[in-house]
């Protein structure tokens, strides 16, 4: 998927080097297009029961950098 927005230094894959996630890394994960982040819940999802399954929405606005629910990763 292509996955570029215009005019957003940060989406430039073109011009910027493509940095690789490493091993213990914790990243955010936005919609491109709605820049809404993903965030987990700690409520079990209508559809399991498993212990290690939670509930994600996406949430927030451009510019809003969210909370600790929004890192994923480790």
């Amino acid at each position: 998927m292509d996955a570029t927005v215009d005019n957003y230094p940060q989406y430039d894959y073109e011009h910027q080097p493509m940095e690789y996630i490493k091993d213990a890394s914790q990243i955010k994960l936005r919609h491109v297009v709605t820049d809404k982040a993903l965030h987990t819940h700690d409520v079990r999802p209508s559809v399991s029961d498993l212990d290690f399954q939670n509930e994600v929405s996406a949430y927030g606005m451009a510019g809003f950098s969210g909370d600790l629910n929004n890192d994923w990763g480790r």
